[in-house]
């Protein structure tokens, strides 16, 4: 099976961040205010935490990644027991859902995606660092039009979900940003890493690159970001640039996601 799309974002992560993205991964993009980050979403730094008697312990976030052979909504909420920004378990729920498209036998095929991942975890804190491991449970729905035998993916499937996201600040002003995951159906992964420079203090900018995949699909980007571009009620990360694919296709893709805290 000869397959000619099949995006980054239904296994990220947010990326989104790609992720979806990653599929995310997920799906947000990390760090806001001013220093560490919380989360692969845009978040304050530990001197803005105060939240007194009630720390944040919610991160909703959603938002999609599109590009010429695939194009992924995704959504979800992050819950952290101690509080978004400090050590301790956390617990990640994802939906991504879309379309892709690929040839089998000379004929071009349209197949449909949902995903829905419950990953619980723990986050580790320092100042100006952060990581966050997961695994958990991972149910994919495929379906194609027309009907293609030939992919293993077609119907329901149940396996497990491993992932990890990464904050660093080396210096004043720049950062360092990755994520990962793995999926045992399908044997799919997806990585992104990511760096940047805040600009005006007001958000991150800088080059991002990302690779995804499955035992016989395999893309790779490159690009760039802008993460933790804050308005009243959100926080917003944005990237573009270019994909391409094994079987020689090429496109710009795009991907924005939004995010609250609570």
């Amino acid at each position: 099976m000869r397959r000619l799309g099949w995006g980054t974002a239904a296994a990220l992560l947010p990326v989104v961040g790609s992720a979806c993205a990653l599929w995310g991964a997920g799906a947000a993009s990390a760090a806001d205010a001013g220093a560490p980050a919380a989360y692969v979403s845009d978040a304050p730094s530990f001197s803005l935490l105060a939240g007194g008697d009630k720390p944040e312990r919610y991160l909703f976030y959603a938002g999609f990644d599109l590009w010429y052979n695939s194009g992924t909504l995704y959504g979800g909420f992050v819950w952290a027991h101690q509080g978004l920004y400090n050590n301790g378990p956390v617990l990640k729920l994802l939906y991504a859902g879309g379309f892709y498209r690929y040839v089998s036998s000379d004929q071009q095929v349209i197949g449909a995606h949902d995903l829905v991942s419950l990953l619980p975890g723990w986050r580790f804190t320092r100042p100006g660092f952060e990581v966050t491991a997961f695994i958990g449970a991972d149910v994919q729905v495929h379906k194609t039009v027309p009907h293609d035998y030939r992919n293993p993916l077609i119907g329901t499937h149940a396996g497990w979900r491993i992932a990890a996201d990464l904050w660093w600040e080396p210096a004043r002003n720049w950062m360092v940003t990755s994520s990962a995951t793995f999926a045992s159906i399908g044997s799919s992964y997806g990585a992104r890493i990511a760096g940047g420079w805040r600009l005006n203090d007001r958000f991150w900018i800088g080059p991002e690159f990302e690779i995804s995949g499955d035992r016989v699909y395999r893309q790779m980007r490159a690009g760039a970001h802008l993460t933790g571009m804050k308005t009243r009620w959100f926080e917003w990360s944005l990237g573009a640039g270019l994909a391409r694919d094994n079987s020689s296709r090429s496109s710009a893709y795009a991907r924005a996601s939004i995010l609250v805290r609570h």
